[in-house]
């Protein structure tokens, strides 16, 4: 005896018949073109057609059965067994089914429906097409549009806006940019870390770089230069301006990027670094990469920055002929903060008062007689303000000959006398990066197309400019990589010259039994889980970086020693460790001797 079916539970639905939409007059010619009426007819009534069986006949026909994707009868779920524990589960037993079968005697293929509970929901329908994984998505045409517009670097925001406007019908989302995004950049990994993949890039489109790594082989600092950018850098080696940002990587390592002008006011990014901090040794590791970069023949005239003690001193170190001069606009606006907190009243306009009156004389005397001066009235102006005079005595004026004009109007600074450049720069890289949890190749990509946009400003301005003056030849050609790695070597053989006899002895050994050096082990730094932008207490001790310090051209020279010197990365005298020094160089037909360098 049959048993009473069980009875279908209702979840909202609205107890409508659908079974009549899907009346067809006509055969369909294929298969394929029954099932996708079919299912465009059910999308536009707010549900989803899937293909549940096939039911074979005795002449060897097959009719097959769409059924509501919510058709899995609803049961408890084994949250032991699940392994997403915040899905949901569709199904609810729905009924409804229609039936696509093919013609008897004569060709084409029918649509049967059935009314009655067959042909109702037992749930609520699809009001919104977007939030619908089946019905929204990206088609092939859609995903080539995503990956045009991701290689140019445009924003998600910016991209669901041309699809909704081109691709209406797929009912994209920003979740299916973003997903496909990653998918793309996995696929361009190919199976490497982020830190091997911008190792890869540096060397395929041509870069100057060095890298430092710790004890687990984890690069900690890196600091890269585009080969047209130093070209330019060459051609106007006059004024660099130099400055760290935060907020740029996921690693929570600040950025450090050096900037140049060129003679149509127009800036360009010599180079930039990541740091594990700020300390003076990290500052010194990418200043000692930026000379090496710069060659015998260039001297730069003033280098320009903020007051930050760790780049000072570095600076100090690496470049003591160079003028050093400070960002009178940073100045100003420290004396503001610090004068009114001096004075202890918020609503008080002392610190501006302060600033655009007698210190401002200050800064802008052009003359030691007129620096004396008004010192000298400021001084007396605020004698009854002695913590005002001695901040500014102790913090500032010992530091007169960087930034008042008795001493700056000396050097040649072509009015650069602020970091407003680099400033600007920050500001404008931060637009293309626009992420503060970006990975080492994704930075590096960004940066890099970032330059590619300033070299077309340059050469734009550069050749309106000789409409008005004749400037000569072209300023901004391709690279001789060639010549480039030859003057890198050359100056590596002098820096080796002045070394001590153990760190030559063992250069010239390790040259002789090794060349080309192993990138595999390099990781990518930790990744930091505050993105909150610079530490509030960042310390300025240093890491021990037991790794190597290695830069890239045509080949690679590796050289092991132990010293017990600051040499590179630097390292305290009472420490002896190992340390790899990889230099660029170009191709060497045999081994050599260091005194055939």
């Amino acid at each position: 005896m049959r048993g009473t079916p069980p009875t279908t539970e209702d979840y909202g639905g609205d107890e409508v018949d659908y079974s009549p939409h899907f009346l067809h007059s006509d055969d369909f010619s294929a298969f394929d073109a029954a099932v996708t009426w079919a299912k465009e007819t059910a999308i536009r009534h707010g549900f989803l057609l899937v293909i549940a069986s096939y039911a074979p006949q005795q002449d060897g026909r097959r009719d097959c059965y769409l059924r509501c994707d919510c058709r899995v009868p609803k049961s408890p779920r084994d949250f032991s067994r699940a392994i997403r524990l915040n899905t949901k589960r569709k199904g609810v037993g729905c009924k409804f089914v229609i039936k696509v079968a093919e013609r008897k005697y004569r060709s084409g293929f029918f649509i049967a429906v059935k009314a009655g509970e067959h042909g109702k929901h037992n749930h609520k329908l699809v009001v919104y097409s977007e939030g619908h994984r089946r019905i929204s998505g990206l088609s092939p045409e859609s995903k080539q549009l995503v990956q045009e517009m991701s290689d140019a670097q445009t924003k998600p925001a910016q991209i669901i806006v041309a699809l909704q406007q081109k691709f209406l019908a797929d009912n994209p989302t920003v979740k299916h940019v973003y997903n496909y995004r990653e998918k793309i950049r996995w696929e361009r990994l190919d199976g490497h870390n982020p830190a091997q993949q911008v190792l890869h890039e540096v060397v395929q489109r041509g870069y100057v770089y060095w890298t430092a790594t710790d004890m687990d082989g984890c690069i900690c600092q890196l600091f890269c230069a585009n080969p047209t950018s130093l070209q330019l850098f060459h051609t106007w080696p006059y004024v660099v301006g130099m400055d760290s940002t935060y907020k740029t990587n996921r690693y929570n390592m600040p950025l450090v990027e050096i900037i140049g002008v060129t003679p149509c006011n127009n800036n360009f990014l010599i180079g930039y670094a990541l740091l594990q901090n700020e300390s003076s040794e990290s500052y010194q590791w990418v200043l000692e990469c930026f000379i090496n970069i710069l060659g015998e023949s260039v001297q730069l005239s003033a280098i320009v920055t903020k007051h930050d003690l760790g780049l000072t001193k570095a600076l100090a170190q690496v470049f003591p002929q160079t003028s050093h001069l400070l960002c009178t606009w940073h100045i100003n606006n420290d004396v503001v903060d610090r004068v009114q907190k001096l004075y202890g009243v918020s609503t008080s306009k002392m610190g501006e008062n302060f600033k655009n009156g007698m210190w401002r004389l200050v800064i802008n005397a052009a003359t030691h007689e007129e620096f004396d001066h008004a010192w000298t009235s400021l001084v007396d102006s605020y004698s009854w303000f002695p913590p005002a005079v001695s901040y500014v005595r102790d913090t500032w004026i010992v530091h007169k000959e960087k930034f008042v004009r008795a001493w700056t109007n000396k050097v040649l600074h072509f009015g650069n006398t602020t970091n407003c450049r680099v400033e600007s720069a920050h500001a404008s890289l931060k637009e293309w990066i626009w992420s503060s949890t970006s990975s080492l190749d994704t930075i590096f990509t960004r940066i890099d197309k970032s330059i590619e946009v300033q070299l077309v400003k340059i050469r734009t301005s550069l050749e309106y400019s000789r409409g008005k003056h004749v400037i000569g030849e072209r300023v901004v050609p391709g690279v001789d990589e060639a010549d480039q790695d030859w003057r890198h070597f050359e100056s590596l053989c002098e820096e080796l010259r002045r070394r001590d006899r153990s760190f030559v002895q063992g250069a010239s050994r390790f040259i002789q039994s090794q060349l080309q050096p192993q990138d595999s082990d390099f990781q990518e730094p930790p990744v930091n889980s505050n993105v909150r932008g610079r530490p509030q207490n960042s310390s300025t001790r240093r890491k021990h970086l037991h790794g190597s310090t290695r830069s890239r051209g045509k080949a690679e020279v590796e050289v092991e020693v132990k010293v017990g010197v600051v040499v590179g990365v630097g390292m305290r005298e009472d420490e002896v460790h190992p340390l790899q020094v990889v230099v660029s160089v170009p191709p060497l037909a045999q081994t050599c001797t260091l005194d055939q360098w």
